[in-house]
């Protein structure tokens, strides 16, 4: 009786594992050519910083990211296709964050330069980057849940044992 509760216990586990490190693979992989380059623009060796991509060149980033990933767990031509068009919806609803960065920092250091820091004008920054996170976080969540009903079971398993070898 105690042995049949720990085997579901262990599928529990292996299930809720399994939507997690999906979870997590696709974010990588249709989030991470998105939000990476909305960080400070930092340049590496002979590249550009990393916030000077265009939007087309971001979808083209995540577009590789995502081939790759649907790759390693022979996605079909129907499967990679209906994962496209789920990346594009995302870096659609996505692209703004991108957009308004710069105003974004130049607003910020206004704001803490002027003879009295504006603190107004600085929670008003916080207020607005909260509500466009939000939006992006229930974005990546929807395409994170679209995406894996387009995968089979077997084909998420997959990606989670990747993502946990990934895993840090």
């Amino acid at each position: 009786m105690n042995e049949t509760h720990e085997n579901e216990g262990r599928g529990r586990r292996w299930l809720r594992v399994g939507v997690v490190a999906t979870a997590a693979a696709v974010v990588l992989a249709i989030g991470g050519a998105m939000v990476l380059p909305l960080g400070e623009a930092t340049a590496g060796f002979f590249r550009r910083p990393h916030g000077d991509h265009s939007p087309e060149e971001m979808r083209e980033r995540a577009g590789l990211m995502v081939s790759w990933v649907l790759s390693t767990v022979d996605a079909t031509d129907e499967q990679q296709a209906r994962v496209s068009a789920i990346l594009d919806r995302t870096m659609v609803t996505l692209a703004p964050l991108h957009a308004g960065r710069e105003a974004d920092r130049a607003a910020l250091v206004a704001a803490l330069t002027g003879p009295s820091v504006d603190r107004t004008t600085l929670e008003e920054l916080r207020a607005e980057k909260v509500a466009e996170m939000t939006v992006a976080s229930e974005e990546l969540l929807l395409s994170i849940a679209d995406v894996a009903d387009v995968l089979t079971q077997e084909q998420r398993i997959e990606l989670a044992e990747m993502a946990e070898r990934f895993h840090h």
